[in-house]
């Protein structure tokens, strides 16, 4: 699949607010909406040339909430919420309660992913309610993105596996596609790398059939994390880069393949270009005005990664601004990450050791998420006070998830002595899932 030349993003300027007179297009939601998830620039072009036509409340509110989602896939969260807000209003105008349902659960998605997840969370519980069949399977994707976001991990799994039997039923591939993506998450939270990759495998050749070119792009970037998780990084790197590209020729930012070819830096012991990558995907955000939950995690990224350098001035501030930011948003167990990280790097100038014991094992309890710089050779060997802070950290998803020996998200066959001795802080496998599936 060839990704499209973007359309320049012009969409703002003086739309009509108020709707005209008439009867919907049937084919316009299909049309529009599916196009903001593809290429979300030309659905802006094609939201701006219904609007200025006037429509009747029904088609402006189809593209309202499509120029929402192609402005939040672009980066620019302020001006999506604004035409989801109106998109919100123009479906009740419209007496079409489907209509204001799906317009409800996206605006409550993208609330969550702005860092809103409790005035998100609402709105769409209140989806749910006044929902059924396929469109109920949608609005069950969409929580179930939400719920994982704040780390609700077990009622995210219940919400999802509702979906997928529900949009199975009725037929609809694209959301079928986008609840494999899911799926394929999970199996990475649980340590199986071969089922995750075969299910992106399925979806990716599924959105390439459909045209859904962003959404492949998200594919190929996640069969970049399969294969990171499996340990083979020369085709991690392979896919991330690709995915990159794609996003690139889409003009749709790659805030998630930066945090995903850190990780695999890291884990290659490339400690310093790692920090340098973070730091720089750190300010692109800034300067796009991108998602708050997606800059609490590249600051997150960015401390672990300058940890594992040895920076550790870098890496406390880092894991501060990142603390403030996640115990803004609502998330908590995130807030305990990036707390413990900011202990680590105030305390590891001052203590000896490192976490491997003094057998030359590192230890593997699931609860650990730490990264540590490289023990220095008078140290090796000793076990750092601050490793046993770590065993009481809780882990991102807790009860049944964590009963394997190896964390979630740590690739399964890679070394853990090797992982440990070049820094290597490896994310939860499904942290990805706040970016790289698609909500509508």
């Amino acid at each position: 699949m060839t990704p499209s030349r973007p359309v320049p993003h012009n969409y703002h300027g003086n739309m009509p607010e108020e709707p005209g007179k008439g009867e919907g297009n049937p084919a316009l939601a299909h049309q529009l909406l599916s196009l903001a998830l593809s290429r979300p620039h030309e659905a802006l072009a094609r939201s701006r040339a219904v609007l200025a036509a006037r429509p009747p409340a029904l088609d402006a509110s189809i593209a309202r909430q499509a120029a929402g989602i192609g402005l939040r896939e672009i980066g620019d969260l302020p001006s999506a919420l604004r035409e989801m807000r109106a998109a919100l209003r123009l479906a009740r105008a419209s007496g079409r309660r489907d209509r204001e349902v799906d317009v409800l659960a996206t605006l409550g998605a993208t609330l969550t992913r702005a860092g809103r997840s409790q005035q998100g969370l609402a709105m769409l519980d209140e989806a749910i309610r006044h929902a059924q069949g396929a469109l109920a399977g949608r609005v069950m994707l969409r929580r179930a993105d939400a719920l994982f976001i704040v780390g609700r991990y077990a009622e995210a799994l219940e919400d999802l596996r509702g979906a997928v039997v529900r949009l199975r039923r009725a037929g609809d591939l694209v959301w079928e596609a986008r609840s494999l993506a899911y799926r394929g998450f999970v199996n990475l939270a649980l340590g199986e790398t071969g089922r995750a990759d075969a299910d992106f495998a399925v979806v990716e050749r599924l959105h390439s059939v459909s045209g859904q070119e962003l959404e492949y792009a998200m594919a190929r970037n996640n069969r970049g994390l399969a294969a990171f998780a499996r340990g083979d990084l020369p085709k991690a790197l392979e896919y991330l880069d690709d995915a990159s590209r794609r996003f690139e020729a889409l003009a749709t930012p790659d805030h998630d393949v930066a945090i995903d070819r850190v990780r695999v830096l890291l884990a290659a012991g490339l400690t310093h270009e790692a920090l340098r990558q973070a730091d720089e995907a750190v300010q692109r955000l800034v300067v796009a005005r991108g998602q708050a939950a997606k800059n609490a995690e590249l600051l997150f990224t960015a401390a672990s990664a300058a940890l594992a350098a040895g920076d550790l001035p870098a890496a406390r501030i880092r894991a501060g601004r990142a603390l403030r930011l996640f115990r803004a948003q609502g998330r908590d167990l995130w807030a305990a990450r990036a707390e413990f990280l900011a202990v680590v790097s105030a305390c590891s100038g001052k203590v000896t050791g490192s976490p491997i014991t003094s057998t030359g094992a590192v230890p593997t309890r699931p609860r650990r998420r730490i990264c540590w710089p490289r023990a220095s050779r008078s140290s090796r060997g000793g076990r750092s006070p601050a490793s046993s802070i770590s065993s009481a950290l809780p882990g991102p998803g807790g009860g049944a998830h964590h009963s394997r020996a190896v964390p979630r998200g740590w690739p399964r066959h890679f070394e853990p002595s090797r992982a440990a001795r070049s820094g290597a802080c490896l994310r939860p496998a499904t942290a990805g899932w706040t970016r790289w599936t698609s909500i509508g």
